[in-house]
């Protein structure tokens, strides 16, 4: 069901990257707007939160499924990748 310490540390680098964030937009976040919370740190919460909910349905699909879809998911990655490099 999953290897609970790569869930464990994957959680706590995302919360010192948030954390990151934060600390990072605080001070030009009060000088420009007078907010509290910096927008980029919302942004990257709502983010954080969508993944770990992701990664955790994940854990509960089968091996063999993602054996079954590796070169369609390699794919679709690929052109993915390339699509940033035309789009931005």
């Amino acid at each position: 069901m999953g290897d609970p310490w790569l869930f464990i540390l994957a959680l706590v680098a995302t919360v010192l990257g948030i954390m990151a964030i934060f600390d990072a937009g605080y001070a030009r976040s009060i000088q420009a707007n007078g907010a509290l919370i910096p927008r980029e740190f919302r942004a990257q919460l709502m983010y954080g939160v969508i993944s770990v909910v992701a990664g955790w349905t994940c854990v509960f699909i089968p091996i063999e499924r993602w054996k079954r879809w590796t070169l369609h998911i390699f794919f679709i990655t690929f052109g993915l990748v390339v699509a940033v490099h035309f789009i931005g």
